[in-house]
């Protein structure tokens, strides 16, 4: 018989059980089954929910094996996500509402925490998550920096399985699309409230959140400098936020100095000039620390 089989396996250089994979994964499967027929049979199951628990669910999953490249102890994934789901989901309701609060003011108390009606507002989610892992960080004695750095893969991971909540919601969705010849999807998603066929936003951002989850694999497992991560993260989510936020047609606006802006490219263009200058700042303290390491 054979015995202690070694089913740890490097999987572009990050080590992973794929025993414990498929356990997982199978458990999982069968949780989805088991909401299908409850949705089908019993009652009305929130898809939108079910997304967005995904996203954190598997985002935790890859961050159990992003957090052995810089050390970090192997129980703070399990004891971060305590921390992180409840910040992340009351900070992604809060600023979604302060953004709509001339809408909500005239609403019943319960409208404002409806989420499994949609409206969580990604910025306002990493805002407070990453307060929740500041806080972590401090209570279990871990590296603020290097927490971050191994979860910018994971949040990423996480963005691109929520945003088809939005799918499952007919919301986050992008300009009209009256071309006949591109009323399909993915390019184009009908929605029944207005009967009209409409870009696809949350696709083009689930599709970018995924390539920029390997790239900033890559990126963490080839650079040990903290911060790079991070910053690389601030740059592809913002990118797409700024190119994609673009197209959409519920975006949360404000008025600045007379300019009526979307919040969200204004914030993603300000990440993306944080993330550039701590990227060079990153870059030129490594040089000269080399170059010191040299001369001594």
């Amino acid at each position: 018989m054979e015995k202690n089989r070694d089913y740890n396996k490097n999987i572009f250089g990050y080590e992973v059980d794929l025993k414990k994979l498929l356990i997982y994964g199978a458990i999982y499967l069968l949780i989805i089954a088991i909401l299908v027929i409850i949705d089908r049979f019993a009652m009305h199951v929130s898809w939108y929910g079910v997304l967005v628990g995904s996203g954190f669910l598997f985002g935790l999953g890859l961050f159990c094996v992003t957090s052995k490249t810089r050390g970090i102890k192997k129980d703070f994934p399990f004891n971060l996500i305590c921390w992180v789901f409840p910040f992340a989901i009351v900070g992604a309701r809060l600023y979604y509402v302060l953004f709509r609060l001339d809408y909500y003011a005239h609403q019943p108390f319960i409208e404002s925490i409806a989420v499994w009606k949609g409206g969580l507002a990604i910025y306002g989610g990493i805002l407070a998550g990453i307060l929740a892992v500041f806080i972590a960080c401090r209570v279990h004695k871990e590296s603020f920096i290097d927490c971050l750095d191994c979860l910018a893969p994971c949040m990423i991971l996480g963005q691109a399985i929520g945003r088809w909540g939005n799918f499952i919601n007919q919301e986050a969705y992008g300009i009209e699309i009256t071309n006949p010849n591109w009323q399909f999807f993915p390019f184009a998603v009908y929605i029944d409230r207005v009967a009209e066929w409409h870009l696809a936003t949350f696709f083009i951002e689930s599709m970018w959140c995924l390539i920029g989850c390997i790239a900033l694999l890559v990126i963490l497992r080839k650079t040990h400098s903290k911060g790079i991560a991070l910053c690389s993260y601030g740059l592809i989510y913002g990118a797409e936020r700024v190119v994609v936020e673009g197209f959409r047609t519920d975006s949360l606006w404000a008025n600045i100095f007379g300019w009526n802006v979307r919040i969200s490219q204004l914030l993603s263009g300000v990440i993306i000039v944080v993330s550039i200058i701590a990227l060079i700042t990153i870059i030129i303290c490594n040089r000269r620390r080399n170059e010191k390491e040299h001369n001594i």
